[in-house]
């Protein structure tokens, strides 16, 4: 994403766009840009081709996508020049269907929606309502999909994401089976965010390439992903060790179509998706050769509680790994959680595109914008609720991991650190390769980096007394992943 980034602000075709994009305000921004600009930008491949497949994270740029969707907008009944424009603004739409609308608006562009939202007859008017908008429940929708007949390929894929895919995975949500009711307060309400917001929504897989006789070693082996979320992690693990059997389990029905919708355009069909609580997994009846659980035991009320859990239903000689967060590197999301609280902003679509509005207004050389700017996180609605407005969030330290890890009769097996620049620096400050499967170093080199665990801790583990026993060859690569 950075890469491309970088690519589109030096794009001499988008030059033009990028100047009108700065602009301070949309009345600027008008007074900028001509019909010259127009072509020659929304019709760059780069763009396109970025819209198509990523998450902009830059404040300026979305900025700017905000104010072309307000263009279109104040140009709707002009629909012979817009027409030019349909696979940019499908496009559009597509892209602010995957943030799920973070971009904001006013009232008067909400006056605007609504009209459009009565008299939307066409597929340039469809892609800009779509823009605005989720067209699933549209009262004609079955309409609009008559529509696909239009020869432009991005707006039958508007159509396909925007209405038969949303459509899909309410059929797939009644379907998936639970092996739990969810009884748990805490777990209620960390389910409830997740059906008004399922996270993270994606659309491609990271690296997955496994070399076949690891592949071998994995057969007839049981993993879980304790916490699957819409099933990013599952299906990687599924295409890693297609020969293993891989059981996902999540809280939130809608996040876990999401998944099934997913494996199944990925054509992954050795993943079992099930419907209940990590408190509640001796339901499944099974045990696990590997358990997974990254980014939901801090979401818990007793993490160490759900943490005894995974323990439970792991195999003789299996292994463990957890994702938690670093109070350390999160000062920031207190900070803005503190924000949210005084301000009583609420965790509603309204609410979390005000707190974003407020933030991309700061100046640049505000600390907090500065660093929340750089977040991924931030660029989505789930996401960015996720990461502020989360109902329910604990946070570790490292000595603190290390005392539960030894409480809980275990041993670290890995602390499996991804960026090969912060395994560099930290043998500059620990030479000793022994050093770097000690807590007790990365806590002090973390607390001269702090922001070194923005994302999480990822530590691998079994049970102490297996260690000797445990025979790590067939997990090897999903420790260095």
């Amino acid at each position: 994403t950075g890469a491309c980034l970088s690519m589109l602000l030096i794009d001499p075709a988008l030059n033009g766009m990028i100047e009108a994009f700065s602009s301070p305000d949309y009345e600027s921004f008008c007074d900028r840009i001509t019909s010259e600009i127009m072509s020659q930008s929304l019709n760059d491949e780069l763009l396109l081709w970025s819209m198509r497949r990523l998450m902009i994270n830059n404040i300026n740029l979305e900025r700017g996508l905000t104010y072309l969707r307000r263009w279109f907008l104040d140009h709707v009944d002009d629909e012979d020049r817009l027409n030019k424009f349909l696979p940019f603004l499908s496009i559009l739409s597509r892209y602010c269907h995957f943030n799920e609308y973070a971009f904001s608006y006013g009232s008067e562009e909400e006056k605007m929606i609504i009209s459009l939202r009565a008299t939307a007859q066409t597929p340039v008017c469809v892609a800009l309502l779509g823009a605005y908008e989720p067209l699933a429940h549209h009262p004609r929708a079955k309409f609009f999909c008559s529509m696909v007949s239009c020869e432009d390929d991005d707006f039958k894929e508007l159509i396909r994401t925007q209405i038969n895919e949303p459509l899909e995975e309410e059929k797939i949500a009644q379907s998936i089976p639970s092996v739990s009711d969810i009884d748990d307060r805490v777990s209620q309400e960390v389910r409830s965010q997740y059906e008004e917001n399922p996270y993270p929504r994606w659309k491609s897989v990271g690296a997955t390439s496994v070399p076949e006789p690891v592949r071998e070693l994995a057969r007839g082996k049981k993993i879980l992903i304790a916490g699957c979320g819409t099933g990013r992690e599952a299906v990687e693990a599924s295409m890693m060790y297609p020969y293993a059997h891989i059981t996902a389990i999540d809280l939130s029905r809608r996040s876990l179509s999401y998944a099934v919708r997913k494996a199944k355009e990925l054509e992954r069909d050795n993943i079992s998706f099930v419907h209940g609580d990590i408190l509640q997994l001796d339901k499944l009846g099974m045990k696990f050769d590997m358990v997974i659980s990254s980014g939901v035991l801090h979401h818990m009320e007793d993490p160490v509680a759900g943490w005894k859990k995974l323990i439970e239903v792991l195999m003789p000689n299996g292994m463990i790994k957890v994702a938690l967060y670093s109070t350390i590197a999160r000062d920031f999301v207190r900070n803005a959680r503190d924000y949210i609280q005084k301000e009583k902003i609420p965790a509603t679509a309204r609410g979390i595109r005000d707190f974003r509005s407020r933030i991309m207004a700061a100046g640049d050389a505000d600390f907090f914008r500065s660093r929340i700017a750089g977040i991924n996180d931030f660029y989505s609605l789930s996401s960015c609720r996720d990461l502020f407005f989360h109902v329910q969030e604990h946070t570790f330290t490292l000595p603190q991991i290390e005392n539960i890890i030894e409480g809980l009769g275990l041993r670290m097996t890995k602390f499996n650190v991804r960026q090969q620049e912060t395994v560099v620096s930290f043998r500059k400050m620990f030479p000793d390769e022994a050093d770097s499967q000690k807590l007790s170093c990365w806590h002090k080199y973390e607390q001269e980096n702090p922001y070194t665990f923005a994302s999480m801790y990822n530590i691998w583990m079994c049970r102490k007394d297996e260690f000797d026993r445990v025979d790590p060859a067939w997990i090897q690569q999903a420790i260095r992943t």
